[in-house]
């Protein structure tokens, strides 16, 4: 391989020939916001998720904040999540006017720590939200039995809540799509899943989001009465698809039919929606996912074999060759490196720059925002501080070819003393 600097992007967003095509395509059709390709888009995504609910919207902020709204969480109420995480996943929490409550991560990885979940849980939790960083699902298993050791404590505001019987996982899966936990895909260990198609991610409509779900509820009854989680979980569709779109109980696609003009404005909603010209990039993204996520398990496999333990601490030592029931999507690769603290690793940033190699950091964690350092102190989360203080990403996206991936490793080991 030659010497000479390789520009290598931090990302770069997958769009091939056949997905220009199909947006060209229904531009010209005559219809572009919420419809046909809409409604294809969600089916093709229930089949591959495996659950009998997906609804598109424009953002996955806007999947998870109709979420908590649907659930009928405000004021008086709790929401725990990471500290460790875009800044997204707690905005939502307090445009509902429910308290945020953060909490550490994991000595290992960057995962929520179920045990302080457990720690912050309360009569007046009524949901926790997961974050699948990296697209490294979180051990569901300890969250679920966290969550439930306080179902005692939960008394529902609504039949959704009652439905679920508890604190409802919410998964901030926005890095996720395709991965699974114990042979399960996320929303079958959650409650609802809220995955990302923004341009930076595995797939992309450019800007757009989803939320996903399987029957709601573990079948907890209270004073609601038992339900069958088959109606209510259509309920629950129904009514964050009514607040994603002002409270119209008929889409622009509905209304067109012949005499169908008449419709209601249930409540007074927001307008999150998903165009068809979105839908359409994300169709042929789709078909062909299963691909990207090898090459980018590929990619992930190589740093791994590049770079050595002895300095770096790699995000996916134990998904590499692991069977299908563990599984994440590859989506960044957050590498941590021995003994660095803020200033070193900036300078490792400013270094691979000069080589022509943009790299990044994720995640900043909440408490050094101006937005949440009033309520929150970074001291009191240390896990998460020594995580984000030795934490540099690499670029990771299916385009990258095996020159630039080489020539990052290369780069990086330079730097440190390697080569």
């Amino acid at each position: 391989m030659s010497t000479d600097k390789i520009l290598v992007p931090f990302n770069r967003p997958d769009i091939d020939e056949a997905d220009i095509a199909r947006v060209v395509a229904t531009l010209r059709s005559g219809w572009i916001t919420t419809g046909p390709a809409v409604r294809e888009f969600e089916s093709g995504l229930r089949a591959y998720l495996g659950v009998s609910h997906v609804i598109c919207l424009n953002s996955a902020t806007a999947a998870m904040e109709m979420a908590l709204l649907a659930l009928g969480i405000g004021p008086g109420d709790e929401v725990v999540t990471t500290v460790y995480t875009y800044a997204a996943t707690a905005n939502i929490v307090r445009h509902t006017g429910a308290r945020l409550v953060l909490v550490d991560i994991g000595a290992e990885g960057f995962a929520i720590d179920p045990a302080a979940v457990e720690a912050a849980v309360n009569a007046r939790t009524k949901a926790v939200i997961s974050v699948d960083f990296a697209g490294i699902p979180c051990n569901y298993r300890a969250l679920r039995t966290a969550i439930d050791s306080h179902k005692r404590e939960f008394v529902a505001s609504n039949e959704f809540q009652a439905s679920i019987g508890g604190a409802a996982i919410l998964a901030d899966a926005a890095h996720a799509l395709g991965a699974s936990f114990s042979g399960k895909r996320v929303p079958e260990w959650a409650d609802m899943a809220a995955y990302s198609f923004h341009a930076v991610k595995n797939l992309t409509t450019a800007e757009g989001g989803a939320l996903a779900f399987a029957d709601l509820g573990r079948g907890g009854g209270n004073h609601f009465g038992e339900q069958s989680s088959g109606p209510v979980s259509e309920g629950f569709e129904r009514r964050v698809r009514l607040l994603a779109l002002h409270g119209q109980s008929k889409d622009a696609l509905a209304k067109m039919a012949a005499g169908s003009w008449e419709y209601d404005i249930e409540v007074s909603g927001y307008k999150h929606n998903m165009t068809d010209i979105q839908a359409a990039l994300g169709i042929g993204q789709l078909a062909r996912y299963g691909a990207r996520l090898e090459r980018r398990r590929a990619i992930c496999r190589r740093y791994q074999e590049g770079l050595p333990e002895s300095l770096w601490i790699h995000p996916f030592d134990a998904f590499l060759d692991a069977s299908p029931e563990d599984r994440p999507a590859f989506h960044i690769y957050p590498l941590r490196i021995r003994g660095y603290d803020v200033a070193k690793r900036n300078a490792l940033i400013a270094s691979l720059a000069l080589e022509g190699v943009a790299a990044n950091v994720h995640f900043k964690p909440l408490p050094l925002f101006t937005a949440f350092r009033d309520e929150f102190d970074i001291m009191q989360y240390p896990n998460a501080w020594a995580a984000w203080s030795s934490e540099i990403t690499l670029p990771l996206y299916p385009g990258m070819t095996d020159e630039q991936v080489e020539y990052v490793i290369m780069s990086l080991r330079k730097i440190v003393g390697l080569d």
